[in-house]
């Protein structure tokens, strides 16, 4: 409990190192629609999934370039962002400073791509490349903000996992820094 005495949180820090993460994440997304939409298809409600049926064995290993891509965004930032904070405020170096930072970058970037990404471009602009052939109108019917907003709350899990993991990594640099 001693390390929650000293819990700030760098506003700034985040904000900066958010709106860069959550634009090169913005970009993967839209760049993995425009290759693949049906990478996006277990994402889907289960009558679009039914509708569009067996997604082409090639579509696999696209996918995991792109959820390899995600996992670097949301834990290699936070790690960037925690070195740049606790080299200037070394005291208050703690896996607690360090996971919350982390924790609050990943849910800003899973902000921006709820707002940014979900409703305003798949669900405002709905551009054509985002669309899977054949289930373009359940798509239409099923996908809303709801739907999206209960997303972003499904990927909570994955954000506790990607602070914990940038927490971790930010705790052996701290560590390596302090023997050197």
């Amino acid at each position: 409990m001693e390390n929650m005495k000293n819990t700030f949180i760098a506003w700034k820090a985040i904000l900066n190192y958010g709106l860069i993460a959550g634009a090169l994440f913005t970009i993967v997304i839209l760049v993995s629609y425009l290759i693949e939409p049906l990478m996006w298809i277990g994402d889907l409600p289960k009558e679009a999934q039914e509708k569009i049926g067996e997604v082409p064995p090639d579509v696999l290993p696209m996918g995991w370039i792109f959820f390899l891509s995600t996992v670097a965004i949301f834990i290699v930032f936070p790690v960037l962002m925690n070195k740049k904070i606790f080299n200037q405020q070394p005291e208050n170096a703690s896996f607690w400073n360090f996971f919350l930072h982390a924790l609050l970058l990943a849910n800003f970037v899973n902000l921006v791509d709820l707002i940014i990404v979900d409703i305003l471009i798949f669900d405002t602009i709905q551009p054509d490349f985002m669309m899977i052939e054949g289930a373009e109108e359940y798509i239409r019917e099923y996908v809303n903000a709801g739907f999206h907003f209960i997303g972003f709350l499904k990927g909570q899990p994955w954000m506790l996992s990607f602070a914990a993991i940038s927490a971790g990594i930010s705790m052996a640099f701290r560590r390596k820094k302090v023997v050197h």
